[in-house]
């Protein structure tokens, strides 16, 4: 799989990304470090304890990875993902609301985390 392959399929975008990196090769091992970066699980974690302050600060550094890797698809449901959590207090905190929001989220992740380990096998 080429980089830009591997960007179509997780509904990133290529161009961008090329533009601050430059070259497939430092584009690729970024893309692979993705994998172990640990936002995403502590931020579920954050969720399943009800600790939302945790979970709004791991799934706003997920986003920003996001922007920095052009991830686009995932950075918009961990984007929509913080701003409802940026904009509730614990007490207005509808769960099944979140719960959606993370699903999503965890659905773009767990797509650019299959790409990854294509884009790694190859």
């Amino acid at each position: 799989m080429l980089v830009k392959e591997f960007y179509d399929q997780i509904g990133g975008n290529y161009e961008s990304v090329l533009k601050r990196l430059s070259k497939d090769e430092i584009i690729k091992k970024f893309i692979i470090k993705f994998i172990s970066e640990p936002s995403y699980i502590n931020m579920c974690r954050a969720v399943e304890d009800e600790d939302y302050e945790k979970a709004f600060s791991e799934v706003h550094s997920l986003k920003g990875i996001c922007a920095n890797m052009s991830f686009d698809r995932l950075g918009k449901s961990a984007g929509a993902l913080t701003e409802y959590l940026r904009n509730s207090s614990e007490k207005q905190i509808n769960k099944e609301q979140c719960l959606e929001l993370v699903r999503q989220v965890s659905e773009d992740y767990n797509v650019v985390v299959d790409a990854v380990k294509k884009l790694e096998s190859e």
